[in-house]
Parts: structure tokens; sequence; C-alpha cells
């Protein structure tokens, strides 16, 4: 009986944690509280007065105002987000008009002036006339319309935009603290992580010179350091690294075959060599040494393991079944003693389980361990979160070579009939 095996690509996503800061702070980098009821004081000692203390860190954000310490305290500007509108009974979009008004209607009010016209009718109309009237925002009389606050009225402004109970809601606690200056010491505050941006598509070289430029961050001791932004520029190196297709690459720009063709035709060889385009082949063992020489970099648990499933991916790419499956038993060992959590379905997750299953099973049928691939197929097929694409061959196949042929058909078929064109394939191939 014939054997099948098989091949597969997965893409991952990764998200952005907080740390305690540890670094050397810079004007203009953002932090957040550690957690609730931080001080923030007059002055850079214990016994300054006292200005505030914080709520919910996720509604704070904290701008630092001084490159360095002083006394191991920041000097910082509060700022409120929507969480600490919510948690103080405030209509959030309070917040968001003031950022529409501000950043595209030249609205030079500060915003302790706004704060102060919310409370001022005649103020509010004019804030009011001002957004109806101007033909730069549709955003204002399409987003913000609905059947129950229609903004063509100034009552239908004021129930979207600014409605909230005064009696029962903290206003005067975000009013009065917001943009509010003082410092906090180094102890009560975390780094805030922002979103990196990333090129989707890039060569591998590209990426390179951003792990580069964060381990000078590093070495710098720079709170424009993170650890997560490392991950997230060697997960995309070495995505490169792996891609199946060879690119080609001319003064910082890359072209895959396709785009050559398309440009030169015929000639797109003759144009690769007149005009020096360097051909960049794929390495998945490259992509294994490459993760090792950063590796050293890595503390948090959860990224290492993160590194393991990249290894993971390129031994499978490099057709080394054993290490696949070494690796495979590490992280589901690791998922089930609840020291990474899945990211199917849940973007705060850490690793795609799916993915491991699915490289998994793909190495055990390559390596003629149809049991255990059936016994992993049967518990995808019974956790939704564990399923991926290919899960319903998989099981057949795992089947077929089981000589349970019968029911591997039965199998494709009900995928056939899902509009699954693998499955018709193979359905034509073993089962006709």
């Amino acid at each position: 009986m014939k054997k099948k095996y098989l091949s597969l690509i997965l893409l991952i996503f990764t998200f952005e944690i907080c740390a305690q800061i540890n670094c050397n702070p810079k004007a203009d980098f953002s932090f957040k509280p550690i957690t609730e009821g931080v001080l923030l004081r007059e002055k850079p000692n214990p016994n300054s007065k006292i200005l505030l203390t914080t709520q919910n860190p996720e509604g704070v954000f904290l701008t630092c105002l001084e490159d360095g310490l002083t006394n191991d305290y920041l000097k910082v500007e509060i700022n409120f987000w929507d969480v600490a509108y919510r948690d103080n009974g405030l209509n959030e979009n309070i917040l968001i008009l003031y950022g529409y008004l501000e950043d595209d209607n030249n609205f030079h009010f500060t915003k302790e002036e706004y704060f102060d016209a919310i409370f001022n009718e005649e103020q509010l109309k004019k804030i009011y006339e001002l957004l109806i009237q101007s033909e730069e925002n549709d955003w204002f009389t399409g987003w913000s319309s609905s059947n129950n606050y229609d903004v063509s009225t100034y009552e239908g402004f004021f129930n979207y935009w600014i409605k909230f109970d005064k009696e029962k809601s903290n206003y005067k606690y975000i009013f009065k603290n917001d943009k509010k200056i003082g410092y906090i010491h180094k102890s009560q505050i975390a780094k805030r992580g922002a979103a990196a941006i990333i090129l989707m598509g890039a060569n591998a070289e590209y990426y390179l010179e951003f792990i580069e430029k964060q381990l000078a961050l590093k070495k710098q001791n720079s709170c424009l350091y993170s650890e997560q932004d490392l991950y997230r520029y060697l997960e995309s190196y070495i995505n490169a690294l792996l891609d199946n297709e060879a690119s080609y690459s001319i003064d910082g720009d890359t072209f895959s075959r396709a785009d050559l063709e398309e440009k030169y035709g015929d000639r797109a060889d003759e144009a690769i060599e007149k005009f020096g385009f360097q051909k960049e082949e794929k390495n998945p063992y490259k992509a294994i040494q490459e993760i090792n020489k950063y590796l050293i970099y890595f503390t948090e648990e959860k990224l290492i393991f993160k590194t393991d499933f990249l290894k993971m991916k390129a031994s499978f790419l490099d057709e080394n079944n054993l290490a696949t499956l070494v690796i495979g038993e590490k992280l589901i060992k690791a998922f089930n003693l609840n020291k990474i959590g899945n990211s199917k379905n849940n973007y705060s997750g850490d690793i795609d389980m799916a993915g491991v299953y699915n490289y998994m099973i793909a190495s055990l049928l390559n390596t003629n361990q149809n049991e255990k691939a059936l016994d992993l197929s049967e518990k995808c097929l019974n956790d939704i979160d564990l399923q991926f694409n290919q899960i319903n061959e998989f099981y057949a196949i795992s089947l077929y070579n089981l000589d349970q042929k019968s029911k591997a058909c039965e199998v494709l078929n009900k995928a056939y009939l899902d509009g699954n064109e693998r499955a018709r394939n193979l359905i034509k191939q073993y089962c006709q």
C-alpha cells in the first residue's frame, strides 16, 4: 500500500507585553504604573507631597519628560485612556472627540479648556457647529450617527459624544488630574509595550538590520529595547529565510522570480546576470543556526518556547522529522502545564498549537508512525482550537495507512462535500 507524505506552511503572529523598568529612560518614552495605587509625587523624594494615587494601570499613560532618573524617580506627565474614563463612569467618547478635534480640526483648546467646555453649553454648541459645518468631517455625520444618536441635531451630538451621569461618575478625578506632572519611583513603573510595525514580505537582510538595532539598544540599556520586539524581528527574519521561493535582490529591493518574469519576460535570466541581481536561496538549516545565534538574548520563558516553535518549523522544512517531533513533544508538554497559551483563536496566546500538531502529525506520517498520527488527529478533531486546514486529510491518511481504506474514504468524502479541493484529489487517487 502506498503511503502519503506531506508538506505545509504556517504563519505566526505575536503580541507585545510590558516589563518592569530596569533601563535608562529617555524623554517622550511611554510607561505605565506597575499596579494600581502608585503615587505621583510633587518632587523626586519619598517625603514629597502626593499629587495623586493611580487607579487601573491599563487606563494610565505616563509620558517621560526628562532623560534619566532623579534620585531613582522619573518625571512624568499623566494621561488617561478610555479604560480610565469607563472605570470612572465617564463617556469615553469625550476623549475620542478631543483627539479628533486636536488632530483634524486645528482645535486650539488645551485639555483643561476642553474639559471646562463640557460643562458650558454655549462652548459645546460652538464645538458642535465647528464639526457639523466642516466639509471634511464625513466621519462625524456618518460613523457617529445611529437611530438612537443622530448628530444632525445638537441634542444627538451631546447624547453620543458627551453625556454621562455627573452624580454617579468620578469625573473630577479625570478632569483634575489629566496632564498632571510629577515624579514616580522607578520601582513602581513598567514599560508600556508599543506595537512594532513590521513590513511583511521583505528579504532577510531587512529584518536583520532591525535585530541589530535592538541589540544596540540593549547594549545601551535603553528603555527602547524590548525582548518582545527582538523576537518579532527574529521571527520575521527566520520566516524570510524559510520562504520556499528563492528571491532576487538589488540595491535593497527584493523581487520574486515571478516579478522578474513579469518585467523582463523571457529575458529574465539575462536581466539577472546583466544587472547583477543577487539570488537568495532559502535555507532551513541556516534558520536554525541563526535562531541559536540570538537565543542567548532571550530570558522570558515564553519567548524561548516561541523560538522553539521557529526551530520546529525550520526542522520540518529541512525534512528532519525526528527534530520536529522532539520539539513538538516539548511544546505540547509546556502547553499542558500552562507554561504557554494557544494563540489559535486567541490573540493573547503565545504559540499556535494547531500549527504544532500540524507539524507533529505530518512528521509522524512521514516516519510511518501512523497509530500516533491517528491518535493526535482524533485529538485535534475533537478540539476546535487544535484544528488546522489539513486535519481531515491527515486523519484520512492515517486511517488509509493503517489499512482502514473504507473509513478513510468516508472521511475524505465528507471533506469533499464540504468543498475541500485536496480531499477531491485524494479521493481520485486512493478511493476510486
